[in-house]
């Protein structure tokens, strides 16, 4: 989930670079430690992303040095707090992601639109859904926005990546649906007897957290078993990174459209494979749309352009 989390954040500043006119480059080089010491970055912290960052066509701005405390205001400063050591032992865990130096993560946000700062404002995580239906042009345009994502990061060298539409409730009949290369919808991958087995299905694959089942459609990306197989590690973490990317960009969408989107923390990748049926892709992301509920924003819902 932090490597998602990291391309979201990614595609966001990419996004927003490319919208001002900032060159930004991905880099799969890890900070060394004096750049770590420079960000203040303690034991049980490491750097998911890294970019290179200057005006357009010069080159990238160099890192300055950075004080150790960072003054906020009234002679307060920011401190980072000391992490527990359960967190520790997890960052010691993953070296190998905080270290890697895999395939840089193609810079997405290409396709981004003049309304771009007023889409910034209003993209957030919805609370809740209020189990109404979606017209089905809009999970269109969700699977034609999450296919040009595809496109990039193909040639940026992220290969396999896969994703269905799972409708539970709207114009789809409930059931699961690919998502082709052209952003069309395929033929039914499963179907589902009604909209309420939909929602109980696919909440039940998202360790039964009560706003699926409000939902009105979802997006599933994943990486296909063949690349992971190929590619090993870095293939994962080059995906995972990519998924989160193509996720923001759905965000984005989301806001344009005007309807309510969240990504979902926690869900099984098995039972999530029963839903769209296969057994040859595994998942890396599940996100949810619907019209959202009125409710003040969830804590992870800050702006970012």
């Amino acid at each position: 989930y932090c490597l998602l989390d990291a391309g979201n954040v990614a595609g966001n500043l990419a996004a927003a670079a490319h919208h001002y006119g900032v060159a930004v480059e991905s880099t799969a080089r890890s900070l060394t430690s004096s750049h770590e010491r420079q960000l203040g970055l303690r034991e049980g912290e490491g750097v998911m992303a890294s970019f290179l960052i200057g005006d357009a066509g010069h080159g990238a701005v160099p890192m300055p040095d950075l004080p150790s405390e960072v003054p906020i205001s009234h002679g307060r400063v920011l401190q980072p707090p000391m992490l527990s050591p359960v967190l520790t032992r997890i960052r010691r865990f993953h070296a190998r992601t905080l270290s890697s130096r895999g395939t840089p993560l193609p810079v997405l946000g290409g396709h981004t639109t003049p309304d771009f700062a007023a889409v910034a404002e209003r993209r957030h995580s919805a609370s809740a859904f209020t189990s109404a239906p979606l017209d089905g042009e809009l999970a269109a345009k969700m699977a034609f926005c999450c296919a040009g994502s595809f496109g990039v990061l193909e040639d940026g060298g992220i290969a396999g990546m896969r994703a269905w539409i799972v409708s539970v409730q709207g114009d789809l009949p409930p059931g699961s649906r690919a998502i082709r290369r052209d952003g069309s919808l395929g033929e039914p991958t499963r179907r589902f007897g009604s909209p309420d087995e939909a929602a109980a299905r696919l909440a039940g694959a998202c360790q039964d957290q009560a706003i699926v089942r409000g939902s009105a459609f979802a997006v599933v990306v994943g990486l296909d078993l063949q690349e992971l197989a190929s590619g090993g590690y870095e293939r994962f973490r080059s995906a995972a990174l990519g998924a989160g990317s193509v996720c923001s960009d759905l965000y984005r969408e989301s806001a344009r459209r005007g309807i309510g989107t969240t990504l979902v923390g926690g869900f099984s990748p098995k039972l999530i494979q029963r839903i769209v049926a296969t057994t040859e892709s595994l998942p890396l992301a599940v996100q949810l749309f619907g019209e959202e509920r009125p409710a003040p924003r969830k804590v992870d819902a800050a702006i970012v352009g």
